[in-house]
């Protein structure tokens, strides 16, 4: 993924946790790690192996960091996405980008900046 050409509307938190991606339900899921992500779209790196398929709808799984009133809280997504960006690297891993099925609709928390983030859809 080319950095220095935004593709995304939304201000894009970097964020590097980790991630779980499978094909069906009940089946096995991958663990990836998580690149950035914004209300609509995540993207994040995999082994080149376990990598999704363009246009291939993938059920993800990650928590990221939402601002609630009062605390700091973590959000939890679980659900489908579908694959629209692939870039293989060298060193055998993809960056893998997807559009969520269902936008975050909290505030992310954006470390780097020391700011709210607001990520409504």
């Amino acid at each position: 993924m080319n950095d220095t050409e935004e593709r995304r509307e939304d201000p894009r938190l970097r964020y590097f946790w980790p991630l779980w991606f499978g094909y069906e339900e009940n089946a096995e899921f991958h663990r990836a790690k998580i690149i950035d992500l914004n209300s609509h779209h995540i993207s994040f790196s995999t082994n080149e192996e376990n990598t999704p398929q363009l246009g291939q709808s993938i059920l993800t799984r990650f928590s990221y960091p939402l601002h609630t009133p009062y605390s700091f809280d973590m959000g939890t997504y679980f659900s489908w996405a579908e694959t629209v960006r692939i870039d293989k690297s060298n060193d055998s891993y993809c960056k893998v980008a997807v559009r969520l099925s269902r936008s975050l609709s909290h505030q992310l928390f954006a470390p780097e900046r020391g700011e709210w983030a607001s990520l409504t859809a």
